[in-house]
């Protein structure tokens, strides 16, 4: 009898273990899944807004430059090296996701799934960013004052002008 008894509270605190295992699991899977849904939606918004700011600056023919002295130019180029390396953060997680032993079956799909929602929202923000400094970019070109130097019929004449 007295085996009987060992028997049943080891199965019982085993049980107990493993259902605590598997709540605490369900319970990290969820906190992932919502933060990727958050992510996912702020940078899906972010990336529309960007859009829309490089459709109207690409729109706006005359005027002054936006950025003379290229400060905004290099915020928005730091932002593009940001967002592609959380980009590669994500990359990573995935592939950990994808090796974790506990998650299997529906609980690793949703979840690498989540995790290319998530990647593909930010690479369109990324791409955002990147039309929007080049819209800059171009803005302020063509509103430049041409050089009244030139034109050049050497190179090194050019490269010392750019240089001044």
């Amino acid at each position: 009898m007295l085996h009987i008894e060992q028997d049943a509270g080891r199965i019982a605190h085993e049980s107990f273990s493993a259902a605590e295992t598997s709540i605490e699991l369900l319970n990290n899977i969820e906190r992932t899944v919502d933060s990727l849904s958050m992510a996912q939606r702020t940078f899906e918004s972010l990336g529309r807004e960007i859009y829309t700011l490089a459709g109207n600056v690409q729109a706006i023919s005359s005027g002054s430059t936006f950025d003379p002295n290229g400060e905004v130019v290099d915020c928005f180029e730091k932002a593009e090296t940001e967002t592609a390396q959380y980009v590669e953060v994500l990359e990573a997680r995935k592939d950990s996701t994808k090796e974790d032993p506990q998650l299997r079956g529906d609980h690793e799909d949703n979840i690498v799934m989540e995790f290319e929602r998530t990647i593909d929202r930010v690479l369109n923000c990324h791409n955002a960013l990147i039309e929007l400094r080049w819209a800059l970019l171009e803005h302020d070109a063509d509103l430049d004052e041409p050089s009244a130097e030139g034109p050049f019929d050497d190179a090194d004449v050019l490269i010392q002008s750019l240089n001044e």
